[in-house]
């Protein structure tokens, strides 16, 4: 399987994605994360099969996945806890979705207390 990583912090899902035999894993956060990133991957045994790559949501999608049936699925743990992020979370989310459309995507969330209907 060729998996996403979205916001990926320290990389825990996509690297257990890749321990598990996912074939293809990015990785993806901002900048600064990419380097802790890539020292986890490789910590863990899996830098052959991943890598850590920038992505900004509400940004345009790099090229390598906007390429058809790009990702079989798209993880994403604890990424809707800044509420003020989620409209370029979704944008990105829908950008994916589109370019891989069989992908499944798996998303986790972390209830804090507040009014949280509005994200089912």
């Amino acid at each position: 399987k060729r998996v996403l990583g979205l916001g990926a912090g320290c990389g825990a899902c996509g690297i257990l994605a890749a321990r598990c035999g996912a074939s293809s894993v990015q990785l993806t956060d901002l900048a600064p994360l990419l380097p802790l990133l890539r020292r986890n991957a490789a910590a863990n045994g899996v830098a052959d099969c991943c890598s850590a790559v920038e992505l900004e949501w509400g940004c345009p999608l790099p090229p390598f996945l906007l390429e058809p049936s790009s990702l079989d699925i798209i993880l994403g743990a604890d990424i809707t806890a800044f509420v003020q992020s989620l409209p370029q979370l979704t944008t990105t989310l829908r950008q994916l979705c589109a370019a891989s459309p069989g992908a499944t995507v798996l998303l986790s969330h972390t209830r804090r207390g507040g009014d949280e209907r509005w994200l089912l």
